[in-house]
């Protein structure tokens, strides 16, 4: 698990908070356009429709269970249903009603959007209580729409952070591409730290938005809904400090060689909530290790940790020490020699940048201390 960083942060949170604040508010005006036409007894024939398809269409989902009309021919006799309904019993447009008046006060959209993962999951319970609807209720989902933010406002995200890898298991690539015409070749997945089904008043929220890969978004944690306290938030949270990676050796008669193999050993004391967001111990799907196979995953790769562990093998001091010769003429430092020397990135603020990178420096730091007390460590 990798922590999303960038210098701007706070600045790209509220750009992007600002324009899903402004798409939604016109959303609501839109309803409240159309709720005033149902409420005027307004004629809806073709000529009331002409030229507002889209934003009629868009304003009458959230009055009819999602039930879209697309095109003037469709969408006449769907706005004179709404009509006839609200005639017949008001109580569900006034309710949708009254949960907009709600919205437009106190900043609500705004702090939906913008909340930390502690503060939006309790300001949703609140929110809700308030308005009196179920959060799989259409206009929620109207105008809380993932599918509908996605293309504008979602999905450019990840190319603004930074963010090249996956930060859950930072293994895979997550780069944003597009060809010369603009259509996306590649890039992340969002999961929802919140799973939007159960949480559809958080499915747009900055937070609750994860960049991430196919395999740790739809193959591992799908309809997972994380608790802040026994799973760990990329942007909040990180595995440097909390669990570090190592290795055992592991002989091979039948092959005659000694296999690395990956570990991760945790260090945060047990039964405090940094051990809880790490390990399994209140269900089968707490604990980040635990939901995305982390340490399964990571024994695959002794071949890194072997490659590592070469490096520094008593058989290669000439080439390291010539490489600390030609780096020192340079006046080059620690850093520098591990990306020349290790081909990954030494500081954790980049971690995000390269698959494996948290890996790596850890079995570096494990092989500098063994170096440092003997010069006999061989496998060999």
């Amino acid at each position: 698990m990798i922590k999303i960083e960038h210098k701007s942060l706070d600045d790209i949170k509220d750009r992007y908070t600002n324009s899903i604040v402004a798409a939604i508010e016109l959303r609501m005006l839109e309803i409240i356009s159309l709720v005033t036409d149902i409420r005027a007894d307004t004629l809806f024939d073709e000529e009331y429709v002409d030229g507002r398809v889209y934003e009629l269409n868009r304003a009458q989902k959230a009055l009819n269970q999602g039930n879209g009309a697309s095109t003037i021919r469709t969408l006449v006799p769907a706005l004179n249903t709404i009509k006839t309904n609200y005639k017949n019993n008001p109580i569900e447009v006034d309710e949708v009603v009254f949960a907009l008046s709600v919205f437009s006060q106190d900043e609500y959209v705004k702090k939906i959007i913008s909340s930390t993962p502690e503060l939006m999951i309790n300001l949703e319970k609140d929110v809700l209580t308030e308005i009196k609807l179920t959060t799989d209720h259409p206009l929620i989902r109207h105008l809380f729409s993932y599918d509908d933010c996605y293309e504008e406002f979602i999905k450019p995200i990840a190319s603004e952070l930074g963010v090249s890898v996956c930060p859950y298991c930072n293994r895979q690539y997550i780069t944003h591409i597009q060809d010369i015409g603009g259509k996306r070749i590649a890039g992340p997945t969002f999961d929802h730290f919140y799973y939007k089904k159960e949480h559809a008043l958080l499915a747009v929220s900055f937070y609750n938005l994860i960049p991430s890969c196919y395999s740790c978004n739809s193959g591992l944690k799908h309809e997972k809904s994380f608790d802040y306290n026994t799973h760990l938030h990329p942007y909040f949270h990180e595995l440097e400090g909390s669990a570090t990676f190592d290795f055992t050796l592991e002989t091979s008669p039948e092959k005659q060689k000694i296999n690395f193999v990956p570990t991760i050993e945790v260090s945060s004391p047990i039964g405090s909530v940094s051990y809880n967001r790490l390990e399994k111990t209140v269900d089968e799907h707490s604990g980040s290790l635990n939901v995305f196979k982390l340490r399964e995953i990571y024994a695959t790769h002794n071949d890194i940790v072997e490659e590592v562990h070469e490096k520094f093998d008593q058989n290669s001091e000439h080439y390291l020490d010539s490489i600390k010769k030609y780096l020192h003429k340079m006046d080059a430092s620690e850093k520098e020699f591990y990306r020349y020397h290790f081909g990954n990135y030494f500081n954790k603020d980049d971690y995000n940048k390269r698959p494996l990178a948290k890996l790596m420096r850890d079995i570096y730091n494990k092989m500098k201390k063994i170096s440092e007390v003997t010069t006999h460590y061989k496998t060999h």
